[in-house]
């Protein structure tokens, strides 16, 4: 009797009190319900399962939420892992871009940039500027005798000794070669020719060993003070006299022009 009442059920009541396993669906106000049924004869009961096809399309629904929210949460971390490594990868790029690959101090081209900033600031600011050009000396015959490996060690050794002894503020760049520049901002030049006379010093008490042979390293320093109206070109000239002075005079030695 209790079949009979059941909305939807009722008209296969027959069905299931007859078959031991039935299953069958029927629509009731819009949904359609899938029924299984199932004789229990040590209890003398039927089981009767009835599923709406509602809960069915919320569980779906429910799972493409959840789909939903796992994807973005999966492209959002992809997103973010993408910006950090292009974001590193365009550092890389921009430190290359500024930096020697030898020494990874400043290469000519952002020396070329800075001067010109530098040269702008003296000028508008009446400062002091001056520019200090560096060479190596005998540095072929340290190539020659002990290997480009060896040169290229004495160039890092070198640039580590002097980045110890410019000040704050000052730039350091490789200008090519065993050549390097030194901008000094806002500095006489008597102040700029006691800085480069510390690291002539310097240099010249390195004792670089390379493969049980020791190297010893001097370097000629060639020093220029900004005049009023001349360009950078032209101060660049005189310090690059200066340093050829230098060499003229006898290598391991700070010249002015």
């Amino acid at each position: 009797m209790y079949l009979k009442n059941m909305p939807g059920i009722n008209n296969y009541a027959g069905a299931i009190l007859e078959k031991s396993t039935y299953s069958f669906y029927y629509t009731l106000d819009g949904h359609r319900h899938f029924v299984n049924t199932r004789y229990l004869p040590d209890f003398n009961w039927h089981l009767i399962v009835d599923q709406s096809d509602e809960n069915s399309v919320s569980k779906l629904r429910l799972t493409f939420y959840i789909n939903i929210l796992i994807s973005a949460c999966i492209a959002a971390i992809v997103l973010l892992v993408s910006i950090r490594t292009l974001n590193a990868y365009q550092s890389r790029i921009e430190y290359l871009a500024e930096k020697d690959s030898l020494t990874s101090i400043a290469n000519r081209e952002t020396f070329k940039e800075a001067f010109e900033y530098y040269l702008e600031t003296a000028r508008h600011k009446n400062q002091n500027l001056c520019l200090a050009i560096i060479d190596l000396d005998n540095f072929k015959t340290i190539n020659d005798t002990f290997g480009h490996l060896a040169g290229d060690n004495v160039l890092i050794k070198l640039t580590e000794c002097i980045t110890g002894l410019i000040r704050q503020g000052d730039l350091f760049a490789r200008w090519g070669g065993e050549e390097f520049a030194i901008i000094l901002n806002d500095c006489l030049l008597d102040k700029a020719v006691e800085i480069a006379e510390r690291i002539r010093k310097a240099c010249a008490e390195i004792t670089f060993v390379y493969d049980g042979k020791s190297i010893s390293l001097t370097v000629s320093i060639g020093v220029a003070e900004y005049r009023t109206g001349e360009t950078g070109f032209e101060l660049l000239r005189r310090a690059d006299a200066a340093l050829y002075k230098a060499k003229e005079q006898g290598k391991n030695r700070v010249s002015t022009l």
